[in-house]
């Protein structure tokens, strides 16, 4: 129903190709670091690596909520415990109730919700709609928040981000890109001779919801976790935390947005999930828009003979076509009808350009990741185009 309603993109890369705790570093840092495994026992990386010190550092407000947090307990959240200095911002760390609290007045510019346990375990089943639990009781919880959301003040100025640390599987049909990095790099690539890349994740589902989330809308940019840290940055005038957040195609996901339409939140409660509502408007498809170069990697790979020509090719065949006479972009899917979609460029203009007028910015933003859950508040600035 909420993809329905607002925005869904359904080219949304986890950040790294691996397990949950090396996803949740690199949904946090902007790089993929070299924790290869879910243990953290090794992990050292400094806090100050993270989005959270960035905030901090430029006086924007952030809360981390966690569902199984006890406030005053001697060490962070999960994954935060596996950054050295975490403990200093202890007062930033809560219970996800304390988050319901907040938004009767004082919710922060950035908040993430994790609806797992205080040490990474979720003993309270399914609400972080991890497998084998019953996913409807994650979702009638994770209703509950996006529903306080909607009927608190901060609606009208707030973006809510749905998405998960990973896929949980081991295939997906479109090959996740390799994105160029002087921060952080995969030592697996390394030992083939590709240097200064890493590998994005399988794709993961992110919903957007926001009072300025375009209806029923499918976005289809290939974008990924980081891209979530660019917006971050973007929306608050900030440096680039990395490289990697910079050139994660933030205009991609802005295209999910019509700033110059506010929308009244949809409320729904098990009693009027209806599978599915009625839309206002059809489902539009945005353009595909890969990052530049996040294929070259796969070049590379094919031309010191690690990669056949054959699988280069399926590669490649998940690209844009543009015809400039028509002003339209046509992608070819790649699920099993292997079918054409076509938009026109009402919605978009390109890869690297708004065809609307932004007149208004994120004040805060909300990030699920499927574990995780980002709020954010939208300020009210103009801001120039592209």
């Amino acid at each position: 129903d909420y993809a329905e309603e607002y925005t869904l993109a359904d080219n949304y890369f986890s950040p790294v190709l691996s397990t949950t705790q090396p996803n949740r570093l690199a949904y946090l840092t902007g790089y993929p670091t070299q924790v290869e495994s879910d243990s953290l026992v090794k992990c050292v990386i400094p806090f100050s690596n993270t989005i959270m010190y960035q905030l901090n550092e430029n006086g924007i407000s952030w809360g981390y909520f966690d569902y199984g947090y006890s406030q005053g307990q001697s060490y962070p959240p999960f994954p935060l415990i596996a950054f050295l200095g975490s403990l200093n911002y202890r007062s930033h760390y809560f219970n996800t109730s304390v988050f319901l609290n907040d938004l009767k007045g004082n919710l922060p510019s950035v908040s993430w919700l994790m609806f797992t346990g205080g040490i990474g375990t979720d003993t309270h089943s399914a609400l972080d709609l991890h497998p084998p639990f019953n996913l409807t009781e994650g979702q009638i919880n994770l209703s509950k928040y996006i529903n306080a959301i909607m009927e608190s003040k901060y609606w009208n100025s707030t973006a809510i981000f749905i998405t998960f640390d990973e896929g949980g599987g081991f295939y997906d049909q479109v090959v996740p890109p390799l994105i160029y990095t002087n921060v952080g790099y995969s030592p697996f690539l390394n030992k083939l001779g590709i240097y200064n890349h890493s590998t994005l994740g399988e794709r993961v589902p992110l919903l957007i919801i926001s009072p300025f989330s375009k209806e029923g809308w499918i976005n289809n940019y290939s974008i990924s976790g980081y891209t979530l840290l660019g917006f971050i940055d973007y929306n608050w005038k900030l440096p680039w935390l990395t490289p990697i957040a910079e050139n994660s195609d933030v205009q991609g996901i802005l295209q999910s947005f019509n700033f110059s339409l506010v929308r009244q939140g949809v409320i729904l409660f098990p009693q009027n999930w209806t599978y599915p509502l009625s839309l206002q408007y059809p489902i539009h498809y945005g353009y595909v828009a890969t990052v530049k170069d996040n294929y070259s990697g796969y070049i590379l790979l094919n031309q010191k003979g690690y990669l056949s020509e054959e699988t280069l090719d399926e590669i490649l065949k998940n690209t844009i076509s543009t015809t400039t006479e028509t002003n339209s972009v046509i992608y070819t899917t790649s699920e099993e009808t292997n079918s054409s979609l076509s938009a026109s460029n009402q919605q978009t203009s390109g890869r690297f350009s708004l065809n609307f007028s932004i007149t208004n910015i994120l004040e805060g933003i909300a990030i699920v990741v499927a574990v995780l859950l980002i709020v954010s508040k939208i300020l009210r600035k103009s801001v120039k185009k592209g």
